[in-house]
């Protein structure tokens, strides 16, 4: 199952306020706009079409299946994986930057990890 635009929510952090692929709460301009997302591997589907826009102030959240494209959504937008579709950060096109492009402008992903490194501070282990 390819995750699509069905699979996203968000909620605004002020309100409460929850709607469906992209919150409609406030007029702000979106920090992160992600357009027609398409990710392929060979043949294979695993985004279809996503579409969400994340202004400040909200949380989301990215539910799916085992292999339903979750963190391939992610990879893609750090830059590790090519995609179709665009991705707007802070106004500017992302598609295709290199990671540590990204990562400067500041849109960083924080990979899942079971433990922490105690001799490093909080920061060190981001």
């Amino acid at each position: 199952m390819a995750l699509s635009a069905a699979h996203v929510s968000s909620v605004n952090a002020a309100s409460g306020h929850t709607s469906g692929v992209a919150s409609t709460v406030t007029a702000a301009a979106p920090l992160l706009s992600i357009r027609g997302l398409v990710k392929r591997y060979g043949g294979l589907v695993v985004t279809s079409e996503v579409d969400m826009d994340l202004r400040e102030g909200e949380i989301h959240a990215l539910l799916g299946e085992n292999g339903a494209g979750k963190s391939t959504l992610l990879k893609c937008l750090s830059g590790l994986q090519g995609f179709s579709g665009d991705v707007v950060f802070g106004g500017k096109s992302i598609r295709g930057a290199a990671p540590h492009a990204i990562v400067r402008s500041g849109l960083i992903q924080v990979p899942e990890a079971r433990r922490i490194f105690g001799e490093l501070t909080v920061r060190e282990n981001l």
